[in-house]
Parts: C-alpha cells; sequence; structure tokens
C-alpha cells in the first residue's frame, strides 16, 4: 500500500487499486519490455511470472506517478503508475495505466535463484 493505492500481483499479471478497492491500472507481464527476444522462438518461450516481493519507492511527490519493483525471475523490474491525463478540454480523462520502465539483473553476489525479495533502499 503506497499513497491510497494498492498494489496486487499475481503469477503473470499486475492490479493497482484505490483504498476504497476502485480498479485503477492493469498490465500483464507478457506485456514488459523483456518480453520480446530475437533468439527465442514461438515454441521455446516460457511466460515471465512474478517471484518475488513488490515494493514501492517511498517518496513524498513523484512528478509522473510512483514508482515500485517488483522480482521476475532473476530479475527487478521497474514500473510506474502513470495518472491519467486529460490533454485537450473536449476530450475525456485517459485511464491510468502501468509502465514498464526497465530491468536490472540480479546481483552476481548470489549464485543462482529467482529474485523473492526487493526493497528500495536510501
Amino acid at each position: 500500500m503506497y499513497q491510497g493505492k494498492i498494489a496486487l500481483v499475481t503469477a503473470r499479471d499486475i492490479y493497482l487499486f484505490s483504498l476504497n478497492g476502485h480498479p485503477i491500472a492493469h498490465t500483464s507481464l507478457a506485456n514488459s519490455l523483456s518480453s520480446f527476444n530475437f533468439t527465442q522462438t514461438s515454441t521455446d518461450h516460457v511466460p515471465e511470472e512474478f517471484t518475488g516481493n513488490l515494493t514501492f519507492l517511498n517518496r513524498e511527490f513523484l512528478k509522473f506517478g510512483p514508482l515500485f519493483v517488483i522480482g521476475v525471475g532473476s530479475q527487478l523490474a521497474l514500473y510506474r503508475c502513470v495518472p491519467g491525463v486529460q490533454i485537450f478540454e473536449d476530450e475525456e480523462v485517459k485511464p491510468w495505466t502501468l509502465e514498464e520502465q526497465g530491468r536490472l539483473n540480479r546481483s552476481e553476489d548470489h549464485n543462482g535463484g529467482d529474485c523473492t525479495m526487493v526493497k528500495f533502499i536510501g
């Protein structure tokens, strides 16, 4: 939970809700930046799965939306919750989205295994 938002992660999906249970945004790990690989064929693709904790970056004000990180296999995936905006007065407000910002490989200090615990420090 972070500033009135609750994140729920299943094996392959991420959901963001308000404190009263209203759905805010959703994304799938299949839609992530690293889901495409030139060396893989469609027959040997194994879907990525959430393997670790979820933690928000605890800052008072993040100009472009809250950041959080999750463990996905041997990597850390950084996501941003992008608030919906209204560009022109005569259009509706666009819905909030969850957008992957990038991935980091786990530390080489640990041999093998998936990322099961993540935390922002500092």
